[in-house]
């Protein structure tokens, strides 16, 4: 069977419950799953999972609340439950035991999925229709535990940049980072790069230094690269007058 287009496959099953992207990092995984297929008004929230990160994070807890006193606050995947919303989990395969747990009763069937909420009342809540669930890993499916891994039904391999993303970017950027595709590259790095360049207006070495200097030999590919698309784009300009 021939592969398929990774993000056109993507776009086809978007709308699917269960999804986890998984892959090397900085390809825009978690860009793809905060953006593709969200209508306009559509709640979604993203948490990114930790070995620190607690199931209160994801159920919700107490806070204090001026003359009010302890106010119940929903976490981010109630919240996303009760307005049937999409709920984005940044580096699953980073979740503690006290997450994992949860998560199980989470992601179960929209059909008999049920939670008791730890505070006063013990609310019961179910998913409300269209709840969705995105995970990210940069690892293969195979890191998880088998019981959370068999809850995503749904698994791409994503290998490279989202055109998307790409455009995104300024013209002579994007056009350097899709030449070194194939080297160590990450969609946030020139994100970050553009950032610098055309909107704090950084000096481009200083910019290339700043972001791939924990590499010094790509930060210099980078810039001398992006040199010269500068001077060809001069000379290009110059030449229609």
């Amino acid at each position: 069977m021939k592969a398929k287009n990774q993000w056109k496959l993507l776009e086809k099953v978007i709308k699917s419950p269960r999804i986890l992207l998984y892959g090397k990092p900085g390809t825009g995984k978690t860009y793809s799953a905060m953006k593709l297929g969200i209508r306009k008004g559509r709640s979604r929230k993203a948490i990114t999972l930790t070995p620190e990160t607690t199931a209160t994070d994801l159920l919700g807890h107490y806070i204090l609340l001026g003359n009010d006193g302890m106010v119940w606050n929903d976490g981010v995947a109630i919240e996303m439950w009760k307005k049937g919303g999409r709920l984005v989990l940044n580096e699953i395969d980073h979740a503690g035991q006290d997450v994992s747990s949860i998560l199980h009763g989470l992601l179960d069937d929209v059909e008999f999925a049920e939670i008791t909420l730890p505070n006063e009342e013990k609310e019961v809540v179910r998913p409300n229709k269209g709840f969705q669930v995105i995970a990210t890993m940069n690892g293969e499916p195979e890191d998880l535990p088998e019981a959370l891994r068999d809850r995503f039904p749904i698994k791409i391999n994503i290998e490279n940049i989202h055109p998307k993303a790409v455009e995104s970017l300024s013209p002579k950027i994007s056009s350097v980072m899709l030449d070194l595709e194939n080297t160590d590259t990450s969609i946030r790095s020139f994100m970050e790069l553009d950032r610098l360049v055309n909107k704090q207006g950084v000096a481009l070495e200083d910019s290339c230094w700043a972001v791939f200097g924990d590499k010094p030999e790509f930060a210099e590919t980078v810039y001398e690269a992006l040199t010269v698309v500068s001077v060809d784009t001069e000379l290009a300009d110059e030449e229609q007058y």
